[in-house]
């Protein structure tokens, strides 16, 4: 656990840097690193491990259930093995991430940006989802490269970049079919900015989930499982309590809050619109994890909006007092969210390893 504990700090340092791209791109180095050369990290990792070594000789209908085009990507990385395999994706993780931070992360708030995001169980988990931490990092290069800042009208929907995008978002939901859910970020662009509409559709949806959540879920996916047993991955409800707990729920409603008044009464770019409404979309997925898991895990496509948000929304707050306030509770959320290290087990998944421990 202490390799984590120095990766922390690593970045806590590499953010004070006072030139903006090197610290981003000295992070994203160091996360490639601390990523790519994991060894059995987390509880996809083995599967994802013996799924590699299962293709090696077998066509696809022989394999376990994935889709078609991680089957073969695991061919095609053969040679290199796993671990090789492994480091490649990572650095393509690594290399969205960079991007992204470059394009929307501001300056005086990247701790937030980037430590708070590393410091989070969901970092862990999308780090031991291997074809959703590739399939991320080709989101965020696409997004860079076809549409950040190309987006200004329905007619731009259609251009020549918007399709490659939708062609390479559709490509990628042949290594994991979820994929298919990022296909709205183009679409987000066009939402017109301080819309009072729009801010009453964002609060109605988060209250009727936070009312009926519970409800509607638990009652609609056995449903789906019963007459799609394809589907069954869809239904994983976590029986260890039955709803979020009220510090998660408070916690929710704030953010939630936070993000339709910033939407609605700052004066943001389309590229900061975008990313705050990401943020409060990641919410409304977020919040489901107690009876759809998988559900959750579409937030994890986007949970990087919530880090980077955070940024935009305090220093698009011009009250200093209220800022001031909006600060110190996302600085105890954050703190928060970080504590769940103290939480693991030595000697078992959750704890970080190198491969280096097994060559």
């Amino acid at each position: 656990m202490y390799l984590t504990f120095i990766f922390y700090f690593v970045i806590f340092l590499l953010c004070l840097n006072k030139n903006k791209n090197r610290a981003i791109a000295m992070s994203a180095f160091v996360i490639a690193m601390y990523l790519g050369l994991r060894y059995d990290y987390m509880y996809d990792y083995q599967s994802y491990y013996n799924y590699f070594n299962e293709v090696a000789n077998v066509q696809y209908e022989q394999t376990s259930h994935m889709e078609i085009g991680w089957y073969y990507i695991n061919r095609f990385f053969q040679p290199i093995g796993y671990f090789g395999f492994v480091f490649v994706t990572s650095c393509i993780f690594a290399a969205g991430l960079y991007l992204v931070w470059k394009d929307l992360a501001i300056f005086e708030y990247l701790l937030f940006a980037i430590l708070a995001f590393v410091t989070t169980s969901s970092f862990s988990v999308i780090s031991s989802a291997q074809r959703q931490m590739l399939v991320t990092g080709i989101f965020f290069i696409a997004w860079h490269f076809l549409i950040q800042r190309k987006i200004t009208s329905l007619k731009s929907l259609f251009s020549g970049r918007s399709l490659l995008f939708y062609l390479t978002i559709f490509l990628c939901s042949f290594i994991h079919s979820s994929s298919l859910f990022l296909l709205i970020v183009p679409f987000i662009y066009l939402i017109p900015p301080k819309s009072t509409i729009v801010s009453i559709i964002m609060a109605i949806l988060f209250l009727g989930e936070l009312i009926a959540g519970d409800l509607f879920f638990p009652t609609v996916l056995p449903y789906i499982v019963d007459q799609y047993g394809d589907y069954d991955h869809l239904l994983s409800i976590n029986r260890d309590y039955d709803t979020v707990s009220w510090i998660g729920t408070i916690s929710y409603v704030i953010q939630a809050t936070i993000s339709i008044l910033v939407y609605r009464l700052c004066n943001l770019s389309k590229e900061q619109k975008v990313c705050v409404i990401l943020y409060f979309i990641s919410i409304l997925l977020f919040m489901s994890i107690n009876y759809a898991f998988q559900i959750f895990r579409l937030g994890l496509y986007i949970n990087l909006s919530v880090y980077i948000s955070i940024g935009i929304i305090l220093y698009s707050i011009k009250d200093k007092k209220i800022r001031l306030g909006v600060s110190v509770f996302y600085l105890l959320w954050c703190i928060q969210n970080a504590l769940f290290i103290f939480n693991v087990q030595p000697g078992t998944v959750e704890e970080y390893k190198t491969i280096f421990s097994v060559m």
